[in-house]
């Protein structure tokens, strides 16, 4: 009969031990933005309409995961911060040019060159951007 009341003490023990651990997870969660579900996935259509109809699956790949024209676009956060983004969607050759690691990707995908988007406005760019930042 101890050995019961042992195990069920050590039961109760462990269940208390995740509830304060799932509390404290939950404590540590950033607030909320207060951008909708709906404005967010608003937004990523607007994006994913701009990466189709200015062909940017062409090279990157329908899913942006990269092919033999160009690199991927997954992760890109890892390398790009969101001002030279938008900088290098505008005036790519000019943000290549200045950065030794886009010069020797451009040397891996010659003779194809990033095209700039000079017939999106700035919030279509910074849609864009976004949009490519978060994947």
């Amino acid at each position: 009969m101890a050995n019961w009341k042992i195990f069920v003490a050590l039961v109760s023990m462990l269940a208390a031990a995740a509830a304060a651990f799932v509390y404290q997870q939950k404590q540590r969660e950033p607030a909320s933005s207060g951008i909708s579900e709906t404005k967010v996935r608003v937004e990523a259509n607007k994006a994913e309409q701009i990466y189709q109809e200015w062909g940017c699956g062409t090279c990157h790949g329908e899913r942006a995961a990269g092919g033999p024209q160009g690199p991927s676009l997954l992760g890109l956060s890892a390398h790009w911060r969101r001002e030279t983004l938008l900088r290098y969607l505008k005036d790519p050759v000019s943000v290549r040019t200045a950065d030794e690691r886009l010069q020797q990707l451009s040397k891996r995908y010659y003779p194809i060159s990033m095209p700039a988007f000079d017939g999106l406005d700035e919030a279509q760019i910074e849609t864009l951007a976004d949009y490519l930042l978060k994947r």
